[in-house]
């Protein structure tokens, strides 16, 4: 929250699109209060993780490739 706060003080809070996985994975807390999008990365390893995750606030999962060649 810190971060936002700084981010409207100097106008850059209207450009914040996303941000990604800014906790801890094993940290298990609501966020629907954080006003911009957060996408879960590292902790949605499985849909059940994903599905806990949207229930915890998270607007956006970032997937990701499991091999790049």
């Amino acid at each position: 929250m810190k971060l936002l706060d700084h981010a409207k003080k100097i106008g850059a809070f209207d450009q914040i699109a996303i941000i990604e996985e800014p906790f801890p994975e094993e940290l298990e807390i609501d966020i629907t209060d954080i006003p911009v999008r957060i996408a879960a990365d590292e902790s949605a390893h499985t849909d059940i993780d994903a599905l806990k995750r949207i229930q915890m606030g998270y607007r956006a999962i970032a997937l990701k490739a499991i091999a790049k060649l």
